[in-house]
Protein backbone atom coordinates (compact mmCIF):
# COMPACT_ATOMS: atom_id res chain seq x y z
CA UNK A 1 0.00 0.00 0.00
CA UNK A 2 2.89 2.37 0.71
CA UNK A 3 4.23 1.96 -2.82
CA UNK A 4 1.03 3.18 -4.49
CA UNK A 5 1.66 6.59 -2.90
CA UNK A 6 4.93 7.00 -4.85
CA UNK A 7 5.22 8.18 -8.43
CA UNK A 8 6.11 4.79 -9.98
CA UNK A 9 4.40 2.52 -12.56
CA UNK A 10 1.59 0.29 -11.29
CA UNK A 11 2.96 -3.28 -11.12
CA UNK A 12 3.20 -6.35 -8.90
CA UNK A 13 6.13 -5.73 -6.59
CA UNK A 14 7.94 -8.07 -4.21
CA UNK A 15 9.35 -6.62 -1.01
CA UNK A 16 12.36 -8.07 0.83
CA UNK A 17 14.09 -6.64 3.92
CA UNK A 18 17.81 -5.76 3.71
CA UNK A 19 19.56 -6.83 6.89
CA UNK A 20 22.68 -4.64 6.61
CA UNK A 21 22.69 -1.01 7.75
CA UNK A 22 22.66 0.36 11.27
CA UNK A 23 20.30 3.30 10.74
CA UNK A 24 17.25 2.94 8.43
CA UNK A 25 15.01 -0.11 8.00
CA UNK A 26 15.42 -0.89 4.28
CA UNK A 27 13.59 -3.08 1.77
CA UNK A 28 14.44 -4.12 -1.80
CA UNK A 29 11.42 -3.72 -4.08
CA UNK A 30 11.56 -6.03 -7.12
CA UNK A 31 9.49 -6.67 -10.23
CA UNK A 32 9.93 -10.35 -11.01
CA UNK A 33 13.59 -11.12 -10.35
CA UNK A 34 14.77 -7.58 -11.04
CA UNK A 35 15.35 -5.17 -8.11
CA UNK A 36 13.85 -1.79 -9.02
CA UNK A 37 13.74 0.33 -5.86
CA UNK A 38 14.91 0.64 -2.29
CA UNK A 39 12.16 1.56 0.20
CA UNK A 40 13.35 2.93 3.54
CA UNK A 41 11.75 3.81 6.83
CA UNK A 42 13.71 6.98 7.51
CA UNK A 43 15.31 7.25 10.96
CA UNK A 44 14.51 10.75 12.25
CA UNK A 45 16.17 9.90 15.56
CA UNK A 46 19.51 9.95 13.72
CA UNK A 47 18.56 12.54 11.06
CA UNK A 48 16.30 15.04 12.87
CA UNK A 49 16.09 17.31 9.80
CA UNK A 50 15.00 15.03 6.91
CA UNK A 51 14.25 17.98 4.63
CA UNK A 52 17.89 19.08 4.70
CA UNK A 53 18.97 15.49 3.86
CA UNK A 54 16.73 15.72 0.78
CA UNK A 55 18.05 19.19 -0.12
CA UNK A 56 21.66 17.97 0.16
CA UNK A 57 20.83 15.03 -2.13
CA UNK A 58 19.26 17.40 -4.67
CA UNK A 59 22.29 19.68 -4.46
CA UNK A 60 24.87 16.91 -5.06
CA UNK A 61 22.84 14.96 -7.60
CA UNK A 62 23.39 17.08 -10.77
CA UNK A 63 27.17 17.04 -10.25
CA UNK A 64 27.14 13.22 -10.15
CA UNK A 65 25.50 12.77 -13.56
CA UNK A 66 28.49 11.65 -15.60
CA UNK A 67 29.54 8.95 -18.05
CA UNK A 68 32.04 7.51 -15.54
CA UNK A 69 29.66 7.44 -12.56
CA UNK A 70 26.27 5.73 -12.14
CA UNK A 71 23.49 7.94 -10.90
CA UNK A 72 20.40 6.96 -8.89
CA UNK A 73 17.23 8.92 -8.08
CA UNK A 74 15.16 9.90 -5.07
CA UNK A 75 11.57 9.19 -6.16
CA UNK A 76 8.88 11.60 -5.00
CA UNK A 77 5.36 10.75 -3.84
CA UNK A 78 2.34 11.27 -6.12
CA UNK A 79 1.96 14.64 -4.37
CA UNK A 80 5.55 15.61 -5.25
CA UNK A 81 6.86 15.19 -1.68
CA UNK A 82 10.25 13.58 -0.83
CA UNK A 83 8.77 11.61 2.10
CA UNK A 84 5.56 9.74 2.79
CA UNK A 85 4.21 9.91 6.34
CA UNK A 86 2.23 6.85 7.50
CA UNK A 87 -0.49 6.82 10.17
CA UNK A 88 2.14 6.17 12.88
CA UNK A 89 4.06 9.31 11.85
CA UNK A 90 6.88 7.22 10.32
CA UNK A 91 8.58 8.76 7.28
CA UNK A 92 9.21 6.58 4.22
CA UNK A 93 11.24 7.34 1.10
CA UNK A 94 11.90 5.55 -2.16
CA UNK A 95 15.17 5.45 -4.13
CA UNK A 96 15.87 3.87 -7.50
CA UNK A 97 17.99 0.70 -7.36
CA UNK A 98 21.34 0.89 -9.18
CA UNK A 99 20.83 -1.59 -12.08
CA UNK A 100 22.84 -4.84 -12.12
CA UNK A 101 24.72 -3.83 -8.99
CA UNK A 102 25.87 -5.44 -5.78
CA UNK A 103 27.86 -4.40 -2.76
CA UNK A 104 30.61 -6.50 -1.20
CA UNK A 105 31.02 -7.74 2.36
CA UNK A 106 34.78 -7.79 2.07
CA UNK A 107 37.46 -6.97 -0.47
CA UNK A 108 39.05 -10.01 -2.04
CA UNK A 109 41.31 -8.60 -4.74
CA UNK A 110 43.57 -5.69 -5.62
CA UNK A 111 41.21 -4.88 -8.47
CA UNK A 112 38.23 -4.43 -6.08
CA UNK A 113 40.35 -2.12 -3.89
CA UNK A 114 41.43 -0.20 -7.02
CA UNK A 115 37.81 0.17 -8.21
CA UNK A 116 36.78 1.42 -4.75
CA UNK A 117 39.49 4.09 -4.83
CA UNK A 118 38.50 5.01 -8.40
CA UNK A 119 34.86 5.57 -7.35
CA UNK A 120 35.91 7.62 -4.30
CA UNK A 121 38.19 9.78 -6.45
CA UNK A 122 35.54 10.17 -9.18
CA UNK A 123 32.89 11.19 -6.62
CA UNK A 124 35.21 13.90 -5.29
CA UNK A 125 36.37 15.02 -8.74
CA UNK A 126 32.76 15.47 -9.91
CA UNK A 127 31.90 17.44 -6.76
CA UNK A 128 35.12 19.47 -6.68
CA UNK A 129 33.36 22.50 -8.22
CA UNK A 130 30.43 22.30 -5.78
CA UNK A 131 30.39 24.84 -2.95
CA UNK A 132 30.38 23.04 0.43
CA UNK A 133 28.87 26.05 2.23
CA UNK A 134 25.65 25.44 0.25
CA UNK A 135 25.13 22.29 2.33
CA UNK A 136 23.73 21.88 5.81
CA UNK A 137 25.57 19.41 8.06
CA UNK A 138 23.01 16.55 8.23
CA UNK A 139 24.24 15.29 11.62
CA UNK A 140 25.86 18.06 13.63
CA UNK A 141 29.47 17.44 14.69
CA UNK A 142 29.40 14.02 12.98
CA UNK A 143 33.21 13.87 12.63
CA UNK A 144 34.05 16.31 15.43
CA UNK A 145 36.73 14.59 17.53
CA UNK A 146 36.40 16.84 20.58
CA UNK A 147 32.61 16.42 20.61
CA UNK A 148 32.89 12.61 20.35
CA UNK A 149 35.47 12.50 23.17
CA UNK A 150 33.28 14.74 25.36
CA UNK A 151 30.34 12.36 24.75
CA UNK A 152 32.62 9.45 25.68
CA UNK A 153 33.69 11.17 28.93
CA UNK A 154 30.02 11.81 29.82
CA UNK A 155 29.17 8.16 29.20
CA UNK A 156 32.03 7.16 31.53
CA UNK A 157 30.35 9.21 34.28
CA UNK A 158 26.68 8.51 33.66
CA UNK A 159 26.50 5.19 31.75
CA UNK A 160 25.80 1.70 33.08
CA UNK A 161 28.33 0.96 35.83
CA UNK A 162 29.19 -2.65 34.88
CA UNK A 163 29.82 -1.58 31.28
CA UNK A 164 31.91 1.43 32.36
CA UNK A 165 34.13 -0.98 34.34
CA UNK A 166 34.57 -3.18 31.27
CA UNK A 167 35.88 -0.21 29.25
CA UNK A 168 38.75 0.60 31.67
CA UNK A 169 41.43 -1.61 29.97
CA UNK A 170 40.95 0.32 26.69
CA UNK A 171 41.64 3.75 28.18
CA UNK A 172 45.45 3.71 27.75
CA UNK A 173 45.25 3.13 23.98
CA UNK A 174 42.42 5.66 23.67
CA UNK A 175 44.63 8.28 25.38
CA UNK A 176 47.58 7.57 23.01
CA UNK A 177 45.37 7.79 19.93
CA UNK A 178 43.44 10.90 21.01
CA UNK A 179 46.75 12.63 21.77
CA UNK A 180 48.06 11.85 18.26
CA UNK A 181 44.75 12.89 16.66
CA UNK A 182 44.63 16.23 18.49
CA UNK A 183 47.19 17.53 15.91
CA UNK A 184 44.87 17.95 12.94
CA UNK A 185 46.23 18.30 9.38
CA UNK A 186 46.74 21.95 8.46
CA UNK A 187 45.36 23.85 5.47
CA UNK A 188 43.00 21.20 4.10
CA UNK A 189 40.26 22.73 1.93
CA UNK A 190 36.65 22.01 2.91
CA UNK A 191 35.03 19.83 0.24
CA UNK A 192 31.62 18.32 -0.37
CA UNK A 193 32.13 14.90 1.24
CA UNK A 194 30.09 11.71 1.36
CA UNK A 195 30.98 11.19 5.05
CA UNK A 196 30.06 7.48 5.12
CA UNK A 197 32.25 5.80 2.50
CA UNK A 198 32.31 2.31 4.05
CA UNK A 199 32.61 -0.66 1.71
CA UNK A 200 28.90 -1.57 1.92
CA UNK A 201 28.07 1.84 0.36
CA UNK A 202 30.11 1.14 -2.80
CA UNK A 203 28.12 -0.46 -5.62
CA UNK A 204 29.93 -2.75 -8.07
CA UNK A 205 28.74 -4.05 -11.44
CA UNK A 206 27.66 -7.68 -10.89
CA UNK A 207 29.32 -8.85 -14.11
CA UNK A 208 32.38 -6.68 -14.73
CA UNK A 209 33.09 -5.96 -11.02
CA UNK A 210 33.71 -2.31 -11.94
CA UNK A 211 32.89 0.29 -9.30
CA UNK A 212 29.67 2.13 -10.19
CA UNK A 213 28.89 4.68 -7.48
CA UNK A 214 28.54 5.45 -3.79
CA UNK A 215 25.05 5.05 -2.36
CA UNK A 216 23.52 6.32 0.89
CA UNK A 217 24.01 10.06 0.39
CA UNK A 218 22.24 10.98 3.65
CA UNK A 219 25.50 12.09 5.25
CA UNK A 220 26.65 14.26 2.32
CA UNK A 221 27.91 17.55 3.71
CA UNK A 222 30.99 19.70 4.23
CA UNK A 223 34.17 17.87 5.26
CA UNK A 224 37.78 17.06 4.46
CA UNK A 225 38.97 14.51 1.90
CA UNK A 226 40.77 12.57 4.65
CA UNK A 227 37.34 11.83 6.23
CA UNK A 228 36.16 9.91 3.17
CA UNK A 229 39.57 8.35 2.56
CA UNK A 230 39.91 7.15 6.16
CA UNK A 231 36.36 5.84 6.28
CA UNK A 232 36.81 3.82 3.10
CA UNK A 233 40.21 2.54 4.19
CA UNK A 234 38.87 1.26 7.51
CA UNK A 235 36.54 -1.18 5.73
CA UNK A 236 38.86 -1.91 2.81
CA UNK A 237 42.32 -2.64 4.13
CA UNK A 238 41.61 -4.39 7.44
CA UNK A 239 42.05 -8.16 7.10
CA UNK A 240 38.80 -8.50 9.09
CA UNK A 241 35.45 -6.89 8.34
CA UNK A 242 34.17 -4.70 11.18
CA UNK A 243 31.53 -7.31 12.00
CA UNK A 244 33.97 -10.24 12.10
CA UNK A 245 34.46 -10.76 15.82
CA UNK A 246 36.58 -13.93 15.74
CA UNK A 247 39.72 -13.99 17.88
CA UNK A 248 42.04 -13.65 14.87
CA UNK A 249 44.34 -10.63 15.20
CA UNK A 250 43.55 -8.03 12.53
CA UNK A 251 46.28 -6.81 10.19
CA UNK A 252 46.50 -4.06 7.59
CA UNK A 253 46.54 -5.15 3.97
CA UNK A 254 48.95 -2.57 2.57
CA UNK A 255 48.67 -4.09 -0.93
CA UNK A 256 44.99 -3.12 -0.93
CA UNK A 257 45.93 0.35 0.35
CA UNK A 258 48.32 0.70 -2.58
CA UNK A 259 45.60 -0.44 -5.03
CA UNK A 260 43.02 1.93 -3.51
CA UNK A 261 45.44 4.87 -3.83
CA UNK A 262 46.16 3.95 -7.46
CA UNK A 263 42.39 4.02 -8.07
CA UNK A 264 42.19 7.52 -6.57
CA UNK A 265 45.10 8.60 -8.78
CA UNK A 266 43.43 7.15 -11.91
CA UNK A 267 40.25 9.13 -11.17
CA UNK A 268 42.16 12.34 -12.04
CA UNK A 269 41.08 13.95 -8.77
CA UNK A 270 43.51 16.78 -7.99
CA UNK A 271 44.58 16.72 -4.35
CA UNK A 272 46.68 19.43 -2.71
CA UNK A 273 49.97 18.61 -0.96
CA UNK A 274 48.42 19.13 2.49
CA UNK A 275 45.50 16.84 1.58
CA UNK A 276 47.93 14.09 0.60
CA UNK A 277 49.77 14.61 3.89
CA UNK A 278 46.47 14.27 5.78
CA UNK A 279 45.55 10.82 4.42
CA UNK A 280 47.48 8.79 7.01
CA UNK A 281 45.84 10.89 9.75
CA UNK A 282 42.40 10.10 8.28
CA UNK A 283 43.18 6.40 8.32
CA UNK A 284 43.73 6.57 12.10
CA UNK A 285 40.95 9.12 12.81
CA UNK A 286 37.90 7.52 11.20
CA UNK A 287 38.06 4.08 12.83
CA UNK A 288 38.85 5.85 16.12
CA UNK A 289 35.75 8.08 15.83
CA UNK A 290 33.49 5.13 14.98
CA UNK A 291 35.06 3.06 17.76
CA UNK A 292 34.53 5.81 20.35
CA UNK A 293 30.91 6.23 19.21
CA UNK A 294 30.25 2.48 19.55
CA UNK A 295 31.90 2.45 22.99
CA UNK A 296 29.88 5.49 24.12
CA UNK A 297 26.67 3.81 22.95
CA UNK A 298 27.72 0.59 24.70
CA UNK A 299 28.13 2.39 28.04
CA UNK A 300 24.72 4.05 27.60
CA UNK A 301 23.06 0.68 26.96
CA UNK A 302 22.84 0.57 23.13
CA UNK A 303 20.47 3.45 22.42
CA UNK A 304 21.86 4.62 19.05
CA UNK A 305 22.96 1.62 16.97
CA UNK A 306 20.72 -1.34 16.18
CA UNK A 307 22.37 -4.32 17.91
CA UNK A 308 21.60 -7.96 17.13
CA UNK A 309 23.12 -9.28 20.38
CA UNK A 310 24.00 -7.61 23.73
CA UNK A 311 27.77 -7.19 23.29
CA UNK A 312 27.77 -6.10 19.62
CA UNK A 313 28.73 -2.48 20.34
CA UNK A 314 31.56 -3.70 22.57
CA UNK A 315 32.85 -6.03 19.85
CA UNK A 316 32.55 -3.32 17.18
CA UNK A 317 34.32 -0.75 19.34
CA UNK A 318 37.22 -3.12 20.01
CA UNK A 319 37.53 -3.99 16.36
CA UNK A 320 37.55 -0.32 15.28
CA UNK A 321 39.95 0.86 17.99
CA UNK A 322 42.30 -2.04 17.16
CA UNK A 323 42.24 -0.93 13.53
CA UNK A 324 42.95 2.68 14.51
CA UNK A 325 45.90 1.52 16.65
CA UNK A 326 47.18 -0.60 13.74
CA UNK A 327 47.10 2.50 11.53
CA UNK A 328 48.96 4.46 14.20
CA UNK A 329 51.58 1.69 14.63
CA UNK A 330 52.11 1.50 10.84
CA UNK A 331 52.17 5.24 10.08
CA UNK A 332 55.65 5.11 8.49
CA UNK A 333 54.68 2.43 5.96
CA UNK A 334 51.33 4.11 5.23
CA UNK A 335 52.94 7.52 4.59
CA UNK A 336 55.54 5.90 2.33
CA UNK A 337 52.87 4.14 0.22
CA UNK A 338 50.76 7.33 0.00
CA UNK A 339 53.78 9.34 -1.16
CA UNK A 340 54.92 6.70 -3.65
CA UNK A 341 51.54 6.67 -5.37
CA UNK A 342 50.28 10.25 -5.10
CA UNK A 343 53.28 12.55 -4.83
CA UNK A 344 54.34 12.55 -8.53
CA UNK A 345 51.10 14.25 -9.59
CA UNK A 346 52.08 17.38 -7.64
CA UNK A 347 55.76 17.72 -8.53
Amino acid sequence: ALLTSFDIPVDTYQCEPISSGYIHASYIISTGTKPSYVLQKFNIGVFPDPESVYRNFQFASPFLRSTDYTHFDWILTQQGEPFLEDQNKNLWRLLSFVPNSQNLESIESDSQAYQSGLILGTFHRLLSQAKPNSLKEPIEKFHDLKFRLDEFENAKKTGQSERIKKVQPLLADIAILSDFLSNKPKANPVRVCHNDTKLSNIMFDKDSQEGLCLVDLDTVGPGFFYYDFGDMARTLIGTKSEDDFTEVEPELNLTYLNAMLNGIKASKLVLGKEEIKGLAYGLVLLPFLHGIRALTDYMYGDIYYKVSYPEQNWDRANQLLNFSKLGYDNLKSIIQIVNNVLEPQNL
